[in-house]
């Protein structure tokens, strides 16, 4: 995805984790598929919390989300933070994840786990977490 929108001509932030938590990315993996040789920049998110912290956000990464037109998120804790956070960032944002629960799922009008990609906007949250 990234290598297509750099084809398009547009700027692409690629974040990454101050430390290893669950299947989140570090700086260490985008060096090892070559994500660090593209004319890309780099942003640290911040500590290595499930999901972004917006209270321990680096200033990068909050700069990064006041700059971008579309961000692209990935895994559920970040769809549950960015829901939290709705309205303290300017940038349109789509996820994509796997629902590891009900109360997620059941916001998308399905049952069990499934794979969910989605555009976070104000009339989908319902009543806040």
């Amino acid at each position: 995805m990234i290598e297509e929108f750099l084809k398009m001509g547009i700027k692409v932030d690629v974040v990454y984790r101050g430390g290893a938590i669950t299947s989140d990315v570090v700086l260490g993996d985008l060096d090892q598929v070559g994500i660090t040789k593209l004319p890309v920049e780099l942003v640290l998110a911040g500590p290595d919390t499930l999901g972004i912290s917006f209270q321990e956000a680096s200033p990068q990464f909050k700069s990064s989300l006041e700059r971008a037109d579309l961000t692209v998120a990935k895994g559920q804790a970040n769809y549950y933070e960015f829901s939290r956070n709705f309205g303290s960032y300017r940038s349109r944002v789509v996820h994509l994840f796997r629902t590891k629960c009900d109360l997620v799922t059941t916001r998308f009008g399905f049952r069990g786990k499934v794979g969910i990609a989605a555009e976070l906007r104000e009339e989908f949250l319902g009543s806040r977490w």
